[in-house]
């Protein structure tokens, strides 16, 4: 998982744990990009992992 936040960073995208609004959501990451858009959210260790192999 850190080797797949690592190779998101330097393509400009950020991860952090899903927000629910009051909290964060355990197992849940979305991920933003340099403006802090959320691109895609409600994603798993192992979408997070593939995103980062296909950017």
């Amino acid at each position: 998982m850190k080797e797949a936040e690592r190779k998101l960073m330097e393509k400009g995208y950020y991860l952090s744990n899903q927000f629910d609004g009051s909290g964060t959501v355990p197992n849940e990451y979305e991920l933003t990009d340099r403006n802090g858009n959320t691109v895609i959210d409600h994603l798993s260790e192992a979408q997070v992992i593939s995103l980062a192999e296909m950017l």
